[in-house]
């Protein structure tokens, strides 16, 4: 009997090396005005989630707000977040009569629109704040084709939390060119710093922080929630004592980093089949297919100490009894800890007091201040997972995780 349970939802994904994206769900929309206040351009989870809150707060305050949804992840994201029930107007370019396939960032982070399309899209939307996600080339191309439109002043958001370089995408095509936005908002000190030198003090950056940082917060609030979210999780081992701690596996988008990680993870597993609990939550937008059959062809789970969730809809995973749904959020305020590859997620377990580790050399402002860890090897990570995290309680202070220059409340910010 298989104990790597799938939670499945008959959906359909390549396994030739990267997650297939998530269908499409059903998409509630305000209705569409040309005007509007704000308008997010989004593609990536990580920029779509971190702009759910203020966009939130935003529509509560009776603001007129647009998000142009740049494909998946972003708009199951947004369909699936209920925020066009709020008067939220969800926007595709085929809505706006350009007919492109948006290409996933496992293919290209470079696709362009034609000039005239690019046209077409700013001579029917005119907001007065535009905020665009910082990872995409087609971003960059949309926030300049406001640029002779002295009314709209434009922001780029930066969700990260990796060290700046100047060699990025978010470098050299929205900060270096002084043409695509007036403004960034980023994460922490150290990133605003890379910005201000690169520009020579021409870009105004705010350090914001990561608005998900609150959304996290309010999750781990609820006691009852996280309870009947541990709950739901246990009573998917088939035989395995719940009083052992759980973790969860942030999953990534692909590549051979990404694979490796996997299996790094999946041998420590079964090296820690008596210590440990481990659930494995797709990234946003993806199923778990492609890493199900390698767990599967690893051998990892086999007895019982690891559970592989999916994602339905794309905005969150099955996670137990009836079908009941959780967001990564959920699931990590509901365990002891976390790990992944490289992922957002380090940082928002621990403003949450999760501890988080890398099963990767991967760096950003919580590795440089020694608030995470890498494991990038069976044996490191055995270590971190059950000697250094026991040690710790499986607990890191909020206090400590200023310490990397992030602020902790984004939202108002």
């Amino acid at each position: 009997m298989r104990a790597a349970v799938f939670l499945a939802w008959a959906l359909v994904a390549g396994t030739s090396g990267v997650p297939s994206p998530s269908p499409t769900p059903a998409c509630p929309s305000g209705p569409f005005t040309r005007e509007s206040d704000v308008l997010v351009v989004v593609h990536d989870a990580g920029e779509s989630l971190g702009l759910q809150p203020p966009v939130e707060a935003l529509l509560a305050a009776g603001y007129v707000v647009q998000a142009l949804v740049l494909g998946e992840p972003a708009t199951s994201l947004y369909c699936g977040s209920g925020l066009g029930t709020r008067g939220l107007q969800v926007l595709t370019l085929p809505q706006l009569g350009v007919d492109v396939e948006v290409l996933d960032g496992n293919t290209s982070r470079h696709q362009l629109l034609a000039p005239g399309q690019v046209a077409s899209v700013v001579a029917q939307l005119a907001p007065r704040v535009l905020v665009t996600g910082m990872v995409y080339s087609m971003q960059a191309q949309i926030a300049r084709g406001f640029r002779s439109d002295e009314a709209v002043y434009r922001v780029g958001f930066d969700d990260g939390f990796a060290l700046w370089s100047n060699a990025t995408l978010t470098a050299r095509e929205f900060v270096e060119p002084l043409t695509s936005v007036e403004e960034v908002f980023v994460t922490a000190e150290s990133i605003a710093e890379g910005i201000q030198a690169l520009s020579t003090g021409a870009v105004v950056t705010t350090v914001t922080g990561s608005p998900t940082l609150n959304s996290w917060r309010s999750v781990a609030a609820n006691q009852s929630q996280l309870e009947a979210t541990r709950s739901s999780i246990y009573s998917q081992f088939p035989s395995l004592d719940s009083s052992l701690p759980l973790l969860v596996f942030a999953g990534g988008y692909g590549g051979s980093d990404y694979t490796a990680s996997l299996e790094v993870f999946c041998n420590a597993t079964v090296r820690l089949l008596h210590d440990l609990a481990f659930v494995f939550a797709p990234h946003p937008g993806y199923p778990s297919d492609f890493e199900a059959s390698l767990f599967d062809t690893w051998g990892c789970g086999t007895d019982g100490n690891l559970v592989v969730l999916d994602n339905g809809d794309g905005s969150g995973s099955a996670c137990g009894a009836n079908d009941a749904w959780c967001t990564t959020a959920d699931l990590v305020c509901a365990s002891n800890g976390s790990l992944s590859e490289a992922s957002t997620v380090g940082g928002q377990s621990l403003s949450v007091g999760r501890p988080h580790t890398y099963v990767s050399h991967f760096s950003d402002v919580f590795t440089e201040a020694d608030l995470i860890l890498n494991s990038p090897s069976v044996d490191s990570l055995v270590e971190t997972l059950n000697i250094t995290f026991r040690s710790q309680g499986f607990y890191v202070s909020p206090t400590e995780f200023k310490s990397a220059g992030v602020p902790l409340h984004a939202s108002a910010r």
